[in-house]
């Protein structure tokens, strides 16, 4: 019934049978909800939908409320959003994890660690180079200089050590840029702007590499003769090659980047020049003004400041260093100094350092590596004075003991000199590198730029914005002199903030996403890893330090192998479900702040029991979804709540183990959790986070059809989901459909052709291949003629390929077209389409119309799971089931009756049936005398006998179908005899509802192969087909008469066989060619309700060929593939039969005489 509301101060019309949050969809509005799935009846436990209804007490639940005429909602307002907020913050104070990994949460550029670290354990580096080069665009140079912050908050660090993320990084690049064609991510069309970057160092190559790729034009402004900044002039080439950051820099310039050397800001450029040449300009410059030690005697010629000592070197300057060099400081400049002069011929280098080893920024490796060259170390020592080289006496540098008082501003403990202390290191040279600062000369005296006393530019930290709107800056010149993964994430930033300003006049903040750890790694106890086995780091392949006397690349780099088994290390700390957690999503939107409800969180040990899926109850929200869409939806039951209060969790029923629950692996608690708590477990690959494409395509291994989504990384299906939109399943998927996809990347998967060779198979070229499999059939048509070939064809081959397997033979002459779904039965649905005129009935939706359905011969909780949820759903609206079934099946226990037939009996049963109700209705179809007539034949003692079925049974199903004529027949076609198909199309004649039946196939385009079908196997079995070519096909290794069909298929003359493994039937087969899978190839599908559907490619063959491509290679001429029509319309893409044929005779005694024959004696063998 249509009401009207005012929604949001709007006055609408809606039905009264919607919920607030349905309207709310309707309308376009968000409102957010966690514990609703539209699979389930509304719940309102998360209380995070709430809104408020003018008049009503307090907020109201939106999932949970129906609306009312008259009902004034308000969705979005101050007091509305404060109380999602509180439940948000509630959730979130017994949530515990990782949103992101705490290695991605470390690194200053936000690099997704963990995703390319999982890739580089899958072999898949150039995708793992594409997936950095998203934050970082020089990751060879990176990953030798960087200082790896992330390795320090490596969970792996509370097992043993960490992962080796630096090298992993370097590892991926270096392939990248040896491969010859290094990865240029894409650039957007021209936008007409123009960038003005100051600075080629890091900073400035950033912020070039990611404004060219949003389409505008860059020019980079260097002061020096060469790009890199302190790249290139401030770290040795024995750390940092010079040709591996030329090759960097040029993959920034062949994007479109423009470099101007030796232009130098104040003298050869100007900033108010720049600005009125640009849309924008970027400040990049670094910090190259070297700060002073302070002492008497600084400016002696024996002292050189460490930033200058090293470009000067890099720009050729030829240096003597003599025989003594004292170097002052403790960061990485002062190591790169010492270890250079050593590489300059000095006999003795002290790094003298007014602080004890272990506040030393410097990083610690390259401490040690000094100490194997042979740098010594003079710790809690503080120079005092230079004592001034003279043409007869050397240098030397007096200093003054210190020892460590009170921590100052920056953590560290304060020196302090210790009185009459004063010593003396003699020194030939003295590197000063007590540190670094911009110099801001060049920007003038008339700029309108802020300036902080640490002589930087004041910015803004999240857009690098400055106090001119048209000035940015990133890297030292915002922060001072810092690390290099610093400046590339600032200058990241703060270009991707001049885009906006660009296109929008203005530089929003991106909002920061909210993020739960565990917290820093001295937060975390080790216990938590106490199961994890232990696996030693992989040890950098080095010169070794007696090799160092030159200025060859000490690291020399990870083999693949040593790469790959190095990243298999990583835990995955980040939550997988981090792309899609509705949780985080809005935690961020409504800016939670979980501090407020903090107490004791508990921890819960990771369930890895299971072999498809991973439970996490320390993510778990409580919100119930996964416990009511396993009882209600699919009907396991092996979920439930267990214990109460704060101490309730969700765990498999009764606390079992998962092996012993009545879980059926459906991944339908995977698909309807909103958080993390339960994630599929992918086997094939080391999975990660990522952002992957998503491919809508259907499912094969069945004739429902059910939709799904391809989640792909690098040529890999990663997951499978169900699709939401699909009008099929609206993302239900079982167990086959969410994770049957891993038999795409079997190591068992065929990818190239094979011949037999005596009693083995050995590859072939494709050739060679294609070439013997036409004279094979050639010569057997000549010697036999046509008739004694036939091409079969399976149920899960799709339309095109079925007509390009068909077209190929008629082009040999060859005109049988069969297919082993139905050895004994023939072509299964023939007696449907003799009698009905079609062989597609209603589609699922009928069902939830149908007052009454009977479920014939189909176990569907275990044949068609999605099916039997639709039943249930059914149920649920009301209609009543009624199951005639050889065994007791699961949707017995919701049928208003379950019968339960004799094995064999069906056919026996469903005459029986037919005859009661020949006897109280009459028919206006010819053949109904005869049929009455011939059914007169079957006695109730026989119905009985061979059934199981009493007199009683069969006069109150027929009751029931003539009081309800509108009622649904649904039946496992495959798993039916033909005389029990032919009785339910009799049946369904009789009532006049020819159209009212469901026949649910075994294979997924059953339905379609059917079309081409013109033969059964009985030639083959009889010996009269000489040669066969099968597709798809596996008859003897998963037929239950396979071994028959086994020995006639290995009399054959010629076989070939065409499918994705070496099956039990290839293994018979002259010739065996490898086809592509249903994710491979595109094609079109008829599922069991006739509904035409389409396959789409979203991986590689693994032989490089599709179906198609096979078979138009062999001479076919496959169907183009067929039209796709609006989402959700029902297609039923081939021609039915002609209908409204006259009723047949579907009993025929002799027939039933033998049958009943054949139960009594098997019954006898088993008694």
């Amino acid at each position: 019934m249509q009401i009207n509301i005012t929604f949001n101060g709007k006055q609408i019309a809606c039905d009264s049978n919607q919920t607030i949050v349905e309207v709310a969809r309707d309308q376009g509005t968000f409102i957010p909800t966690l514990c609703h799935d539209s699979k389930l009846e509304p719940y309102g436990s998360c209380w995070v939908c709430l809104v408020e209804v003018k008049n009503a007490r307090g907020f109201v639940p939106a999932c949970a409320t129906k609306v009312m005429d008259g009902m004034v909602v308000e969705t979005d307002n101050d007091r509305v959003r404060a109380a999602r907020q509180m439940a948000l913050g509630l959730l979130l104070s017994n949530h515990s994890g990782d949103c992101i990994g705490p290695c991605v949460d470390t690194c200053p550029a936000g690099c997704d660690v963990q995703g390319y670290t999982a890739l580089i354990a899958n072999g898949m580096e150039a995708e793992a180079i594409k997936l950095i080069k998203e934050t970082l665009p020089l990751p060879a140079s990176l990953g030798r200089v960087c200082p790896h912050p992330c390795e320090t908050e490596c969970r792996r660090n509370l097992v043993e050590e960490p992962v080796s993320i630096c090298y992993l990084k370097r590892h991926a690049a270096d392939l990248d840029l040896n491969s010859g064609q290094p990865y240029l991510p894409p650039v957007a069309p021209n936008s007409g702007k123009k960038v003005a970057v100051v600075g080629a160092g890091p900073a400035g190559l950033t912020a070039a590499y990611y404004l060219r790729q949003k389409g505008h034009q860059v020019t980079i402004y260097e002061a020096l003769p060469k790009s890199g900044g302190w790249l290139r002039y401030g770290i040795p080439q024995y750390r940092l090659p010079k040709e591996v950051l030329d090759q960097e820099v040029k993959t920034i310039t062949d994007l479109g980047v423009e470099i101007k050397y030796n232009q130098r800001l104040g003298q050869d450029i100007d900033l108010e020049g720049l600005k009125d040449q640009y849309d924008a300009v970027f400040l990049g410059m670094g910090a190259h003004a070297s700060s002073r030690m302070g002492v008497e005697n600084e400016e002696d010629r024996g002292v050189v400041a460490g930033i200058d000592f090293l470009k000067r070197l890099t720009m050729g300057e030829k240096f003597n260093v003599g025989k003594k060099v004292a170097v002052i400081g403790g960061g990485n400049t002062a190591i790169d100094a010492a270890r250079t002069s050593l590489r300059l011929g000095a006999e003795e280098v002290f790094i003298v350092y007014r602080r004890s080893e272990k506040e030393m920024p410097a990083n610690p490796f390259e401490i040690e590596e000094a100490k194997h060259e042979g740098v010594r170390f003079q710790f809690l020592t503080a120079p005092t004075r230079v004592i001034a080289c003279t043409h007869d006496q050397n240098g030397a540098i007096s200093c003054q003991k210190m020892e460590l008082g009170e921590p100052d501003a920056s953590g560290r403990r304060r020196p302090v000199p210790v009185q009459n202390s004063d010593f003396h290191i003699e020194a030939d040279l003295i590197i000063s590198c007590i540190g670094q600062s911009p110099d801001l000369s060049g920007l003038g005296e008339n700029h309108n730029l802020k300036v902080t006393r640490w002589t930087t530019l004041e910015t803004d930290p999240e857009t690098g914005a400055t106090a001119d709107p048209k000035i940015f800056a990133a890297g030292d010149m915002a922060t001072g002199a810092a690390t290099v993964v610093e400046a590339i994430g600032g200058a990241r930033k703060a270009a991707l903030a001049i885009d906006k300003y660009l296109r929008y006049d203005k530089t929003e903040k991106k909002a920061k996403q909210y993020n739960i750890t565990k917290g820093k790694i001295n937060q975390v106890p080790k216990e938590l890893f106490a199961d994890e086995p232990k696996k030693a780091k992989a040890k950098m392949p080095m010169l070794e330090p007696s090799q160092r006397r030159n200025f060859d690349e000490v690291e020399k780099g990870f083999s693949r192998i040593t790469a790959i088994e190095e990243a298999k290390r990583c835990l995955g700390c980040g939550c997988a479900d981090m792309q899609e957690c509705k949780l985080r999503d809005y935690a961020t939107v409504y800016d939670v702040m979980v501090q407020r409800f903090m107490g004791e969180v508990k921890q819960h040990p990771i369930d890895h029991s299971h072999p498809f899926l991973v439970r996490d109850q320390s993510k778990c929200v409580m919100c119930g979804r996964c416990v009511r869409m396993c009882l209600e939806v699919v009907g396991a039951a092996a979920l439930g709540f267990v214990y109460r209060g704060f101490n309730a969790i969700v765990a498999p029923t009764m606390e079992k183990p998962y092996p012993e629950s009545p879980c059926v692996s459906c991944g339908a608690c995977i698909e309807t959790c909103p958080v993390g708590a339960l994630t599929e477990r992918v086997r094939h690959i080391k999975p990660s986070p990522w952002k992957m494409d998503k491919i809508p395509s259907v499912c094969t291994f069945c004739g429902v059809g059910c939709g799904l989504d391809l989640n792909i990384m690098d040529n890999k299906v990663v997951r499978v989901t169900g699709n939401e939109d699909s009008p099929v399943n609206k993302g239900s998927l079982c167990f086959k459909g969410k994770f049957g996809f891993e038999l795409l990347h079997s190591p068992e998967r065929l990818a190239e052709p094979l011949a037999k060779a005596g009693a083995k198979h050995q590859k072939i070229a494709w050739p060679e291949a294609v070439s013997k499999v036409n004279q094979d059939i050639d010569a057997m048509v000549k010697k036999y003629g046509p008739d004694s070939v036939a091409v079969f064809a399976s149920g899960r081959t799709s339309l095109e390929e079925a007509e390009g397997l068909r077209s190929w033979a008629e082009k040999k002459g060859v005109k049988q077209f069969g297919s082993f779904a139905g050895v004994d039965n023939g072509r299964l649905m023939n007696a449907m389409e003799n009698i009905l005129g079609k062989a597609n009935g209603r589609g699922y939706q009928s069902l939830s119309e149908a007052k009454t359905i009977f479920l014939i011969g189909s176990d569907a909780y275990a044949e068609h799971p999605v099916f039997s949820q639709m039943i249930r759903k059914a149920v649920k609206q009301g209609s009543k089931v009624y199951s005639l079934q050889e065994k007791a099946t699961k949707l017995g226990e919701i049928a208003a009756q379950e019968l339960v037939i004799k094995k064999g009996g069906l056919s026996f049963a469903l005459n029986g049936l037919l005859k009661a109700l020949l006897a109280k209705c009459r028919s206006k179809y010819p053949g109904y005398k005869e049929l009455a007539k011939v059914l007169g034949k079957l006695s109730a003692a026989a119905v009985t006998t061979n059934s199981g079925w009493k007199k009683a049974d069969i006069e109150s199903l027929a009751k029931l179908l003539l009081e309800d004529q509108n009622s649904i027949l649904a039946f496992n076609a495959d798993a039916v005899d033909p005389e029990t198909i032919k009785a339910i199309a009799n049946i369904l004649l009789l009532m006049d509802v020819p159209e009212n039946f469901i026949a649910l196939r075994a294979k997924a385009n059953a339905n379609g192969v059917d079309r081409f079908v013109n033969i059964d196997v009985s030639g083959i079995l009889k010996g009269k087909i000489k040669a066969a070519v099968l597709l798809n096909e596996d008859p003897a290794g998963s037929l239950e008469n396979g071994d028959k069909i086994k020995t006639a298929l290995a009399k054959l003359e010629k076989l070939i066989v065409c499918d994705l493994f070496l099956t039990e039937t290839a293994k018979l087969a002259d010739i065996v060619l490898p086809v592509s899978a249903w994710a491979e190839s595109d094609g079109s599908f008829v599922n069991s309700e006739g509904r035409l559907q389409h396959l789409k490619a979203g991986i590689k063959p693994a032989s490089g060929k599709t179906t198609k491509q096979v078979l138009i290679e062999l001479g076919g001429s496959a169907l183009p593939n067929l039209p796709q029509g609006k989402a959700g319309q029902k297609q039923f893409g081939l021609p039915t039969l002609k209908k409204g044929k006259a009723i047949a005779a579907g009993f025929a005694s002799d027939v039933m005489e033998k049958k009943a024959a054949e139960l009594k004696k098997k019954e006898g063998l088993i008694r």
